[in-house]
């Protein structure tokens, strides 16, 4: 994180981690508890209770006049992010005001102030639902929709005794690394997809090496 000088404020309970710039002379205010893990640019005030997330871009510069301000400070706009705003990592912010109880989605580019709380995400970013459809998924819907992850038993079931007489095979010739039942799964794998070849794997870890 660069120095801060006297006209960088940050508030209690503030979290800032690490890679963090707050340019000098940016005149940056931070609210009070908060989460940083990146802020890059100048004019930015942040309000209380925010969560700013990896790779985040704020943008001082509207090339108005055809090209980057490059020194002319004259020509650069400030941002103004309310409370208890969530902006999701490598979203950008050109200079805009952003109400309170606002989230922004990962990726997304805010090009206009935004006046009422919700979920935005886009290039440019739209609203996508307001914060309380938001609040009443997250506290009532999760209790009455129960989807399971993934059901491998009921898949299991559909062809237990093929299942079972493989791993019986297996475990009575002890083939437990490669031998013929690997030769056969990759040329059969193969042929299921067109492929010329295949080469399989313990997890996805190993496919480079």
């Amino acid at each position: 994180m660069s120095h801060q000088t006297s006209t960088d404020a940050l508030a209690d309970g503030v979290f800032v981690g690490p890679f963090v710039e707050i340019q000098r002379g940016g005149r940056s205010a931070l609210g009070r508890a908060f989460n940083l893990t990146l802020l890059s640019g100048e004019l930015v005030v942040i309000g209380e209770d925010c969560f700013i997330g990896h790779g985040v871009k704020f943008v001082n510069d509207t090339f108005s006049t055809g090209g980057p301000a490059k020194g002319r400070r004259e020509l650069w706009r400030s941002t103004v992010i309310g409370r208890r705003v969530s902006i999701g990592s490598n979203a950008t912010i050109l200079p805009v005001s952003i109400c309170d109880d606002v989230v922004i989605g990962a990726g997304s580019v805010v090009t206009k102030n935004i006046v009422e709380s919700g979920i935005y995400a886009g290039n440019p970013a739209r609203k996508l639902r307001s914060h309380t459809e938001f609040q009443t998924l997250t506290t009532s819907d999760a209790k009455l929709i129960k989807v399971p992850f993934a059901d491998l038993y009921s898949q299991y079931l559909k062809i237990q005794p093929e299942i079972d007489a493989a791993i019986s095979q297996v475990i009575r010739e002890s083939a437990f690394i490669r031998g013929h039942f690997v030769d056969e799964f990759e040329a059969d794998f193969a042929q299921a997809i067109g492929a010329k070849n295949c080469v399989s794997c313990a997890n996805g870890m190993m496919r480079s090496t």
